[in-house]
Order: C-alpha cells, then sequence, then structure tokens
C-alpha cells in the first residue's frame, strides 16, 4: 500500500510540476516573444525569472511548485517501498525456465518448509503460480551437438577479497531431485548480465541455502535462473566446464 501511495502522489504531483512549469511558460511568452515551447525544458529558470519579478501577484504559480516538488520527494524518498529492482526484470523477453526444473524448485521449497524454515516456504508460495509454465522450444534432432545445456537456479555466491562478485553457484534437476550441480566463475558473465546481478544480488539474500551445499557464503532466495552450456556431465553429478549462455525469466507469484 505505502508503495501504491507513493507511486500515485509522485505521478499526481509530477504533473501538477509540469502544469506550473507551463502556465510560468505561458506568462513569460505573454510578456517576451523570444520563448518557445522547448523553453518549456531547455530553459527551466529562464521562463520563471518574469514570474518572479512579478511577486507576489503570481505567488500562486510559485507556491504549486515548490510545494508539488516537496510532495514528488517525499513520496520517493519518505513514504518509499517503491520496488526500484522491477527496473532490472526481463518485462517478457527472457525465457523461461523448463517446467521440470521449476516443479524441482517447488518440491524443494515445500522440504524445506516442512523442516522448520520459514523464509524456504515464503520461496514455496512465490513459485507455486509458476508450475504450469510452457516448455521452451528445442532442436529434438541435432545433427552434431557439441554442447549440453541446462537450465539452472542460482541460489547463492562467493565473493572475492574486493566483495566482488566472483561465482555463481548452480542447482539443476538430477533425476528429478533439485541438487547443486557447479560454479560458475563471474568473469565468464557478459558485462550486462554481471552488472544486474551485481544490483541484484545483495537484495536477495537469505540466512539458509536453499539446495544443499558444502559451500558456505551467500546465499539466495530462488529467484534467479540462468542457463548455462557445459560439455559433459562429470563426477558426482557435477557438470564439467559450464559456460554462461544467458539469464532466464524470474519466477514470481501471479
Amino acid at each position: 500500500m505505502r508503495a501504491w501511495w507513493a507511486v500515485l502522489q509522485a505521478t499526481f504531483c509530477g504533473v501538477a510540476v509540469f502544469i506550473a512549469q507551463l502556465t510560468a511558460f505561458l506568462y513569460a511568452s505573454s510578456r517576451n516573444a523570444r520563448f518557445s515551447p522547448f523553453d518549456i525544458f531547455m530553459k527551466p529558470i529562464e521562463i520563471w525569472k518574469p514570474t518572479l519579478r512579478a511577486l507576489p501577484k503570481n505567488a500562486w504559480r510559485v507556491c504549486l511548485f515548490v510545494w508539488s516538488e516537496i510532495a514528488v520527494l517525499c513520496a520517493l524518498l519518505i513514504i518509499g517501498r517503491i520496488s526500484y529492482s522491477a527496473l532490472f526484470d526481463d518485462w517478457g523477453v527472457k525465457e523461461r525456465a523448463t517446467p521440470n526444473l521449476t516443479q524441482a524448485i517447488i518440491d524443494q521449497a515445500r522440504q524445506n518448509s516442512s523442516s522448520g524454515d520459514e523464509s524456504l516456504g515464503d520461496a514455496m508460495n512465490q513459485f507455486a503460480g509458476e508450475a504450469k509454465s510452457k516448455d521452451k522450444s528445442k532442436n529434438k534432432t541435432p545433427l552434431k551437438p557439441k554442447l549440453l545445456t541446462a537450465d539452472c537456479l542460482i541460489f547463492g555466491y562467493t565473493t572475492s577479497n574486493k566483495d566482488e562478485i566472483d561465482t555463481l553457484l548452480l542447482a539443476t534437476t538430477v533425476k528429478n531431485d533439485l541438487k547443486f550441480v557447479g560454479m560458475i566463475a563471474a568473469a565468464g558473465i557478459p558485462e550486462s548480465a554481471r552488472s544486474e546481478l551485481a544490483v541484484r544480488l545483495p537484495t536477495l539474500r537469505q540466512k539458509r541455502p536453499f539446495v544443499k551445499c558444502r559451500y558456505s557464503d551467500k546465499w539466495l532466495r530462488p529467484v534467479l535462473m540462468c542457463q548455462v552450456e557445459f560439455k559433459r556431465w562429470g563426477p558426482n553429478n557435477r557438470i564439467h566446464r559450464p559456460k554462461f549462455t544467458t539469464m532466464l525469466r524470474d519466477f514470481k507469484a501471479k
């Protein structure tokens, strides 16, 4: 509710700011013909000078502008609760992960929830709406496949001495169970995806690992998905030399 209130207040007051700016332009242009409509944006200070010289006659216009600006700042900085991370969402462009991986994550969330981990129980509710997502198209008859692909959940990460992202911990379905399958170095991820991860990873932290893993560092809520390529399955169900391909669509409760 706070987020909705903040957005609505910022929107309406932003319109009021523009109205005040427009009336200041109309007043300035009635006094001097050299002003053009582009000056509303190109010369915002110049178009306010005639209004300020006519104070207190035009005080209402100044009050409208000042109080509307203050209301916008209050909405953004004080009321808050706006999810700025939504700016980094895929907006329907990224592909979805395969349904079997989705179902495995839901099953794992139920199992973690039954063991008393409330934060992971919340994750189950987040994923429940995605269980019926369609599988993405695949080439079923490759002539000469060289690399295997896997849709993976990013459930944790490690950092370097400079507190930068070092590796991502990956999990995918192994015999219908969600298992830790390997790590991928952040250095092999494209700059655009690495920048997105650097912003989003700290916002998804949780105290316990969603998937059992012998590593101990920073754990994430089961939200981020990616696709990797690898040469073969190694011992202990580990993917051999995984290579980052692309980020997949996040899973969210509908």
